[in-house]
């Protein structure tokens, strides 16, 4: 039996130092001892731009290299993502695009070579063949996207492949959509969840799921700082599942080469989703529970905003160029305005800010309610809109935008 495991590495650009340094000591450390200790397992990591800028910023650098050293060496698989960790299929196609390239230049940056074949400057980064779309949001367009860019796979969550919702054997094979050269990928939901949600180190539930319901394979996919940060044993559960793959003769494969080895079926129908999209149909109207309920009005408000500015963008209201210069063998983060407007556009674009006022309760007992945390990334919108040539339309949006910002004031103080 293989088992593959995708663990995602994310914070957002604006997250406190604090905070950030509690997270790195807590997880991403202990999981590099780790990955280090155990030269028995495979683990598929997708670490976006976003994170790897601001353990860079706030003195992580040596994770950073530790990270590279891994990389080079083969002892893990780097998958590509979106810089930003937005909801992809919720943008346009074009910005969609650009967040997926812009974190193929920070991976490049980071973990790749700053030079190409011939020795003169360029970002090269080798191998990366998988996709990893924040919140396994994906449509029609999204697949088309990963697909022109080159992407062997994508995870997907199966709610996204038409009939496939609690089929035998799903994880089994991967699907390929109409004409597109990216095979899809679906995540093993029920043992992810398992693992995310579970607060203790009995794995009973672990191993009763996996021998009940996968014959040959499957795909276990979660945030990375669940092992030491969201659960305090995490690392010690790690270590004690990975112990019995090895005693039950488990292996844990890198998710690429899973793929290969995993059969194809054609599907005809993508089904818009994310991974806690729980059921759906062709009229579906709830792919996004988490982060676009239509009765949330801080949600709406701010989709609505954010899609007024990424229209002004497309009217070419805004300023939209990527000038990163690739220079003396690295690419420059000491940007002009232009490209620091394109910088900020994209971090406007994560999908915290939608989690954190989603006023839902996860099954490990999260609330997932931060406005502080919210209004901290809203700044990204003042910012762009700024930036806007049209003084009416920026007049408009400024107006909304304080709206938005004392709705949630307000709701905080009632709350």
């Amino acid at each position: 039996m293989n088992v593959a495991f995708i663990l995602h590495l994310y914070q957002p650009s604006f997250q406190k130092k604090e905070v950030l340094d509690k997270i790195a000591k807590e997880s991403y450390y202990p999981l590099l001892k780790f990955i280090n200790n155990r030269k028995d397992v495979n683990l598929t990591l997708n670490i976006p731009l976003s994170l790897l800028e601001i353990m860079d910023k706030y003195g992580h650098k040596e994770w950073i290299e530790e990270i590279k050293t891994l990389y080079k060496s083969d002892r893990i698989e780097i998958i590509g993502s979106a810089a930003y960790h937005p909801i992809l299929s919720m943008l346009p196609k074009n910005i969609a695009e650009d967040e997926i390239l812009l974190n193929e230049y920070g991976l490049g940056y980071y973990l790749g070579s700053k030079q190409d074949f011939e020795g003169f400057p360029a970002l090269m980064i080798k191998d990366v063949r998988g996709f990893f779309p924040p919140e396994l949001a994906i449509n029609e367009n999204i697949v088309q996207v990963v697909s022109s860019l080159g992407y062997d796979w994508m995870l997907v969550s199966e709610v996204a492949v038409k009939g496939l919702v609690d089929k035998e054997n799903v994880f089994e094979s991967v699907y390929k959509y109409k004409d597109n050269s990216c095979y899809l990928v679906c995540r093993d939901r029920k043992l992810s969840n398992i693992i995310s949600f579970k607060r203790d180190l009995d794995t009973d539930d672990i191993f009763n799921h996996i021998y009940k319901e996968v014959k040959d394979a499957t795909v276990v996919a979660l945030d990375g700082e669940y092992f030491g940060h969201h659960y305090k044993d995490g690392m010690t559960l790690l270590s004690i599942i990975m112990d019995r793959f090895r005693s039950d003769g488990i292996s844990t494969n890198f998710m690429s080469k899973l793929v290969s080895n995993l059969p194809t079926r054609d599907v005809d129908i993508i089904n818009e989703s994310t991974w806690n999209t729980m059921d759906i149909s062709n009229n579906v109207t709830d792919s996004y529970p988490l982060w676009f309920n239509t009765t949330n009005n801080i949600q709406s408000l701010m989709y609505d905003i954010e899609s007024n500015i990424l229209g002004c963008i497309n009217e070419g209201g805004i300023v939209y160029k990527n000038e990163i210069n690739v220079q003396g063998g690295g690419m420059s983060w000491d940007m002009d305005g232009n490209t620091q407007l394109y910088i900020n556009i994209h971090r406007m674009l994560c999908s915290d800010k939608y989690w954190w006022m989603s006023k839902k309760s996860m099954p490990c007992g999260e609330y997932l309610y931060e406005p502080g945390f919210v209004l901290m990334g809203l700044e990204y919108f003042s910012k762009v809109i700024s930036r806007i040539s049209d003084e009416e339309k920026k007049k408009e949006l400024l107006s909304r935008f304080e709206k938005l910002k004392n709705m949630i004031e307000e709701n905080h103080a009632n709350s």
